[in-house]
Parts: structure tokens; C-alpha cells; sequence
């Protein structure tokens, strides 16, 4: 009985060696699951504090922004000691020292600024002289020009292209050579069939008069004509001065990108509001304007300034449309009508539908103001560059004898040279101690 029960108890060699194998089997299985599982653990950990640091920047980021709009506010009336005027102070340009301090060990850098949008020029409201101005693209005649002139003089032509077209006193012209200041190969009386002066129509153009690159035109009617494909009964703002990239469809030019990039560091689409845009008093018409008129008949022209864009409204239908005032002047012709004064709105293009004597308006879009206080040299000396009473504008002496001023246009030097000072003068050097308080500070 003892002798069968050992027999039964003992293990063969085979049976050994295969829980043997079976051991091995299994536990290569295991090295062979810890390392994909070892990896896809680092992983998940890793994708997990990446996680939990992109949610840590994002929080930081809405914290640095809520600061700076925090800092900002305080320039609102209720906290502004200066209600009256903003300066360059009440903007910052970096996040409060404890948001800064946050090191994120080493690995995240914040930073931010509040830019004032009336530094800016205003995009869809600015003059065609305003865009000349910034890309050097206005001239004055050196010599007067004559009806049959084949090259055009002027006081400097360096930055103005090897070949374009340019307006002079609502003639279009096309040129097709550069040389020092003088253009050449002339081709005059463009667009007569939109109703542009031939050659023959104004007689000599006297020296100084202003002569402006044609893009610039078409920049300054781009969002009421151009885009609108010349019906200018509705305006389409631009956003960015970059979309004035546009005017190369028309075929008569284009910008260069550094032309564009140019526009768009000094003008900025947001400076007004877009879709309720502001205009000035309404001035009564008093000479019907059938097509191709171009001339409105007004008693006063306040904010109706060469540059000014206008809309003309009928008040009995309500038609109404676009335009842009090119010059201005106060001579009165005789008429049955006679006003205590009257000036005369010189349109760039004719009117497109018929708008009643007494019974029509024309009012300005007012563009935003730039706040001199915080706008860029180059926004400022393109503001008083080349401005000048009209020549053709009568103003009072101090006997109350209406008489012509003519007098010289403020240079690109000049103009340059009183931004400089005025840009030192708000920031206390000399006898101004800092911001400017208003148009009489400047002044004085």
C-alpha cells in the first residue's frame, strides 16, 4: 500500500519541462505587454500635463487680457482725472507686474498692449490727399501747365512711380516715363466718357496747383464706388487698407505690397463705426444737378472741404448717393436766387440721377478724429502735409473786405518737422508738460 502510494506521487522529466515552458511562455508574454504599457503610460502622462498646461496658458492668457482691460477702463470718464482727452499714459502696453512674475518655469512668456484706434487715420472716411500723403505720393506743379503741354513739371516726383497716371484739376492723365521731375510721354483727357476734363476744358493750371497719384483716388471712393461697381447709392467699408489690394481690377494701377503694408500701419477700418457711419449738418442745394452735373450750390460749407466725402439726398424720394468734393470755391455766378454766400462743390465724378434745387441736401461723413496725443509721427505729418486755404476760397479781412489768401502749402519737411515737435511737446520736453488738452494748446 505505501510502496503504490509513492509510485502514484512522483513527476515524470516530460511533464516537468513543459510547465517549464509554459512558465517561460508566460512570462515573455508579460516583458512583452510591460513595454508597450510602460510607453503608453509616459505618454497618457505626458499628454496629461500637457493638459494641464494648456489649460494653466490658457487661464493665464484670459488673465493678462481681463488686466489690461482692467487698466484700460480706468481711462472711462467716471475714473479719468483728464475726461476730456486721452493720452498715451492711459493705454498700457504690458500686463500688471503680478501677471508677469507668473514663471511657469521658464517655459511661458506673457505680454500685451492696448492700442488707441484713433492713432490711426481713418480708412474709410480719409481724403484722397491723406493717402498721398503717406505713401509720398503727392506733388505740386513747378510751371504752370498749358492746355497743349506734353510733359508735367513738378516740385518732386521721387517717390511717385516710373510710370501711372495722376489727376490734375479734374483732368486724368497718363504718363509713361520718369525723369528727375519731370513726366513724360503724356497721354491726356482720360475718362472724358465719365465726364473728366479734355485737355482743352480748364486752359493753363497755374503753379503750385496739386497734382496726386490716380490710386490714390480710387482709394479715397473705394468703399461707395469701386465695390459698389460705380452706382455709389450704398457704401461697403473696408476693414483692413490691405483690401485696397481691389483697385488693381479696375486696370488703371495698383499698390505694391509695401505700398499696402505702408496704408495699412497708418489707416485702420475700426476708426469709425461701419454700420451707422456719422454725417455732419445737412446743406440745402440751391441749383437743380441733372447728370452729368458735378457742381452743387450750397450757403455754407462747413466740414465740405476739398476731401470730404458727401451724400446727396433728395428729401421728397429719399434717392440718395455718393460722392467725393475735389475743390471748393466761393466765387457766385449770377443767378435769380442770390445768397448772403455762396460756395460751390466741385464733385470728382457727376451725379447719376437728378436731385432738385431747395429740395436736396448734401451732408459730410464726418471721419473719426485722430488723437494727436497718441498717433504716430508718420500719421501726423500726413495730416498737415500739403494743406492749404484753396485758391479759389475768399475769406474776410479783419476791414470785412472779402479777399483772396493765396499762400504756400505745408511741405513734406514742414510737416514732418511740426509732428516731430509736437510728438517731443507731449512728452514734457520743453515748455509743454505733457498730453495736449485741446486744439488751443496746440496752437498756442
Amino acid at each position: 500500500m505505501r510502496l503504490r502510494a509513492m509510485r502514484e506521487t512522483v513527476v515524470r522529466p516530460t511533464e516537468r519541462g513543459i510547465a517549464l515552458i509554459a512558465v517561460l511562455v508566460a512570462v515573455t508574454m508579460l516583458l512583452l505587454l510591460a513595454l508597450p504599457f510602460a510607453i503608453s503610460m509616459s505618454r497618457g502622462a505626458d499628454a496629461a500635463q500637457h493638459a494641464i498646461e494648456e489649460v494653466t496658458v490658457e487661464q493665464l492668457s484670459a488673465s493678462v487680457r481681463d488686466d489690461l482691460l482692467s487698466q484700460a477702463s480706468l481711462g472711462h470718464a467716471t475714473f479719468d482725472p483728464t475726461p476730456g482727452f486721452d493720452e498715451r499714459s492711459e493705454w498700457p502696453d504690458a500686463p500688471s507686474a503680478g501677471i508677469t512674475n507668473l514663471p511657469l518655469d521658464g517655459r511661458a512668456r506673457f505680454g500685451g498692449e492696448v492700442n488707441d484706434l484713433q492713432r490711426y487715420l481713418p480708412l474709410n472716411a480719409g481724403s484722397p490727399l491723406l493717402f498721398a500723403n503717406v505713401l509720398g505720393l503727392t506733388a505740386r506743379l513747378a510751371a504752370d501747365f498749358t492746355s497743349d503741354a506734353t510733359t508735367i513739371q513738378l516740385d518732386d516726383a521721387t517717390k511717385l512711380p516710373d510710370a501711372g497716371i495722376v489727376w490734375i484739376d479734374h483732368e486724368v492723365i497718363q504718363y509713361g516715363q520718369k525723369q528727375g521731375n519731370v513726366l513724360k510721354d503724356l497721354t491726356r483727357s482720360l475718362l472724358t466718357d465719365q465726364w473728366f476734363y479734355r485737355a482743352e476744358d480748364h486752359g493753363t493750371v497755374a503753379e503750385t496747383a496739386l497734382v496726386i497719384d490716380w490710386r490714390c483716388i480710387l482709394a479715397a471712393t473705394w468703399s461707395f464706388d469701386g465695390r459698389t461697381g460705380g452706382t455709389r447709392k450704398e457704401r461697403k467699408p473696408l476693414r483692413d487698407a490691405r483690401e485696397l489690394g481691389e483697385i488693381a481690377s479696375v486696370g488703371m494701377g495698383a499698390f505694391s505690397p509695401r505700398e499696402l503694408d505702408l496704408l495699412a500701419a497708418a489707416f485702420h477700418g475700426e476708426t469709425e463705426i461701419l454700420s451707422a457711419p456719422t454725417f455732419g449738418r445737412p446743406e440745402r442745394i440751391f441749383e437743380t444737378m441733372t447728370p452729368p452735373a458735378r457742381t452743387l450750390v450750397v450757403k455754407g460749407a462747413l466740414s465740405l472741404g476739398a476731401g470730404s466725402i458727401v451724400r446727396i439726398r433728395n428729401l421728397k424720394t429719399g434717392a440718395a448717393e455718393f460722392g467725393l468734393v475735389m475743390s471748393t470755391s466761393s466765387r457766385p455766378v449770377p443767378r435769380e436766387i442770390l445768397l448772403p454766400s455762396e460756395y460751390r462743390l466741385d464733385l470728382l465724378r457727376s451725379v447719376t440721377q437728378e436731385f432738385p434745387a431747395i429740395d436736396s441736401v448734401v451732408e459730410p461723413l464726418l471721419p473719426a478724429p485722430v488723437n494727436i496725443n497718441t498717433a504716430s509721427p508718420q500719421v501726423i505729418a500726413a495730416i498737415f502735409a500739403h494743406i492749404r486755404r484753396g485758391m479759389d476760397v475768399r475769406v474776410g479781412d479783419a476791414k470785412g473786405q472779402q479777399r483772396p489768401r493765396p499762400q504756400m502749402p505745408v511741405s513734406f519737411g514742414e510737416a514732418r518737422e511740426l509732428a516731430e515737435q509736437i510728438v517731443g511737446m507731449r512728452a514734457g520736453d520743453g515748455a509743454q508738460e505733457g498730453a495736449f488738452a485741446g486744439w488751443r494748446e496746440v496752437a498756442e
